[in-house]
């Protein structure tokens, strides 16, 4: 069964034996639950506000593991494959719940413009506290905002004019005045962890993996965690593994010891890269 919100899908599969060779028949059971005073009831019929939810259940996956790989069932068809890897990033804790509350949902906003500070040199990403900034070309982006959104309002769309200006004030703030013609805008939701590291690796302890939680990493590191579970599935050993399970992989990362520096795990203390200040081992740490 999937589910969001109030709106739930359950597949149903029946074997059918004929004339010819065993088949399976799935049928969806498509339904919308209410409460009618202290009571929970369940009905097929869908008010307006319900239809793009119930879109986005019936969208999403079933996979079936079977003896030689996975079976995944989408609305294209069924696609037999080895191994599922997943990189829907805000849209995670819909699809797996057990991630609601580690892969957050949280709302940004960019916009690009022509012209810009002179003094900005190209192709150097600047940050600041509050906003993000970088000149390319003939024109500079600028971008802020890190709203925790609910897991329902991923890939909300919700642009602000102010928030633009705020960060154009900023720039003026640090470049002094200059010219500068706003021609786009667009928001979205990203992902950010607890403690924003990403998470990379298996995430069923058989053949399911998940890249995620990218936020406030990088680009390049999504594709270097793309590279590393290419290179576990094809038993590659000759590049360095530079997503260790014991920090990044969704099973046994520990949330709680990383927020609070080297966990006791010894797995943790054994690392090589990790430098503690002053021999601390409580203390905050760096890679």
């Amino acid at each position: 069964m999937f589910r969001i919100g109030s709106v739930s899908a359950s597949v149903f599969v029946n074997d059918v034996n004929g004339d010819g060779p065993p088949r399976q028949v799935r049928n969806v059971s498509l339904q919308c639950s209410y409460r009618d005073g202290g009571e929970r009831k369940f009905s097929s019929y869908f008010g307006l506000a319900d239809f793009l939810v119930a879109k986005q259940v019936l969208q999403l996956l079933e996979v079936q593991d079977t003896n030689d790989g996975l079976l995944v069932l989408t609305e294209r068809g069924m696609i037999r494959t080895r191994h599922v890897v997943n990189c829907t990033e805000s849209y995670t804790p819909l699809l797996h719940r057990q991630f609601s509350g580690i892969m957050r949902p949280t709302q940004t906003q960019a916009a690009t413009g022509e012209n810009g500070p002179a003094a900005m040199k190209p192709h150097v990403g600047i940050s600041s506290s509050h906003t993000f900034f970088g000149h390319h070309g003939k024109s500079v982006m600028v971008g802020t905002d890190a709203t925790r959104v609910p897991d329902l309002q991923a890939g909300r769309v919700q642009p602000s004019r102010f928030l633009t200006k705020f960060c154009i004030a900023e720039i003026k703030r640090r470049f002094g005045a200059f010219e500068y013609h706003v021609t786009d805008e667009w928001s979205g939701t990203v992902t950010y962890t607890p403690n924003e590291y990403p998470v990379v690796g298996l995430m069923d302890g058989n053949r399911q993996y998940i890249i995620g939680g990218m936020a406030g990493s990088e680009t390049t590191v999504g594709f270097n965690a793309a590279r590393c579970i290419v290179n576990r599935l094809l038993g590659c050993t000759d590049e360095p593994d530079d997503f260790p399970p014991e920090y990044f992989s969704p099973i046994t990362h520990t949330w709680s010891a990383l927020e609070n520096g080297v966990a006791d795990n010894p797995a943790f203390v054994a690392a090589e890269w990790w430098q503690r200040p002053n021999g601390d081992k409580k203390g905050p740490v760096s890679a």
